[in-house]
This record gives C-alpha cells, structure tokens and sequence, in this order.
C-alpha cells in the first residue's frame, strides 16, 4: 500500500469521525424536542486490496454508508390508528358540543322544563280542584312542548352542520392529488 492510499484511507477515518460526531451532537441538541428520532451513522467495510506480492490482503477502511433515524417500528406502527381514533374523536366531540339541548345544567333546556312539568302535575294530583295549579300545569306543558320543539331545531341544525363538514371533508380529501394516484392506479378513476 503506498502513502496516497494511507492518506486517503485517513481522510476518509476522519470524514467518518466527523460525520459521528455531527450526528451525536445533532442528537445531544434535539434530545428535548418533541418527535425527534435520534440519528444514527452506517458503516461499511471498504473493499480490501491485495498486497503486491499476493500474499495477503491490506483493509480498505470503512465508508459512510448512511444515515438513518432510530424509530420504534412498533410505535409507527399504531400511529396511523392513534391518529384515526383522534380524529374521529374530535369529529365525535365536535358534533356532540353542537348539541346543547341536552346540557342538564342548562336554564331552560329540556330537563328544566321536564322537572317543572313533572312538578306541576304533582301539585296538581295533590289538590285537582284548584283553578291556578290547573292554569301552572297548562303553562309547564305549553313550555314543555315548545322547549321539545326548541330542541328538535337544534339536533336538525346539527345534523345539517355535520352532513355539510362530512361533504367538505369528501371534497377536500377527492381534490387530494395523493388520492387521484390512488385512484388511477387501482383502476377506480380513469
């Protein structure tokens, strides 16, 4: 082995020292940053060269072969599900908080009126005669009905507002360019 191969053989060590040390301090600085993978440095053997009398063989070194990031393939693994389940959770809560007819700590709402309803009538078993728990029981019903009504508007509104995200959604994820690969390479859209 002459002195140009051992002093490539030494530039390319260092590069290599070099290239570790940058990726360990890349992984030292990101340590605390949230999805970081921690980078790890390949090697590869470099081939050997014969020596001039054919009595062995000289090392070649090691090269960079890559650069990879250290992931846990079991955790990317459930990503895509952990990420399904947020987001149908988060359509779930979205269109559930839209419904407020059901609040039960609400003034006003179907409970309140329900409880005054059912109150009224008890009042009135207990003395049917009296002319203003007949008149109190009328104006609970009264209430009653039209906080039933109240309620009916509010879950079609919501209906409404969830059918119009859903076609949004559809619109938006069609105009995709990632699904019209999709679709032409299984044949769906031509």
């Amino acid at each position: 082995m002459d002195l140009i191969s051992l002093l490539n053989n030494t530039a390319n060590a260092l590069s290599i020292v070099q290239a570790k040390a940058a990726s360990t301090s890349n992984n030292i600085a990101n340590a605390n940053t949230p999805g970081y993978a921690r980078q790890q440095v390949n090697l590869a053997e470099s081939p050997s060269s014969p020596l001039a009398s054919n009595h062995g063989f000289i090392g070649g070194g090691v090269y960079l072969e890559s650069i990879t990031q250290v992931r846990d393939q079991f955790v990317e693994a459930q990503l895509p599900v952990a990420f399904s389940s947020s987001s149908s959770s988060t359509s779930q809560s979205d269109a559930l908080a839209s419904i407020s007819a059901f609040n039960n700590g609400a003034d006003g709402g179907l409970a309140d009126a329900m409880s005054h309803f059912y109150s009224s009538l008890t009042a009135l078993a207990q003395n049917p005669g009296d002319p203003g728990l007949r008149q109190a029981s009328v104006q609970s019903a009264a209430w009653l009905a039209s906080t039933f009504n109240r309620t009916s508007q509010s879950l079609e509104q919501a209906r409404t507002g969830v059918d119009a995200n859903i076609i949004n959604t559809v619109q938006q994820v069609n105009s995709t360019p990632l699904w019209r690969k999709w679709q032409i390479s299984t044949g769906v859209y031509q």
